[in-house]
């Protein structure tokens, strides 16, 4: 897959050329403004495969998972220890 950027102004000038790119030669356009990639032209083929990618988690559902993981293994770390304290207790019995 050939991918190549181009500033703003010279996609402007261009624009009808890198459609036929990356729509006729299925490569990829990144355009950008200042060293920054704002867009990318891309293929239909290329469109139909980013529409099958499952949705990207919003900010709120990172937030619970990350905070269900932290239950769990705050939950996990006092069971090991009320398991310590045990056979501590059971050994010094």
């Amino acid at each position: 897959m050939t991918e190549y950027e181009v500033d703003v102004s010279k996609a402007r000038q261009g624009f009808a050329d890198m459609v036929n790119f990356a729509a006729y030669g299925g490569g990829r356009v990144l355009i950008a403004r200042r060293n920054k990639v704002l867009c990318a032209i891309v293929s239909l083929q290329d469109l139909a495969r980013l529409r099958e990618l499952p949705p990207a988690p919003s900010p709120e559902d990172e937030m619970a998972a990350f905070e269900e993981i932290s239950r769990k293994a705050m939950e996990e770390n006092i069971r090991r220890g009320r398991e310590r304290q045990q056979a501590e207790a059971d050994g010094a019995g």
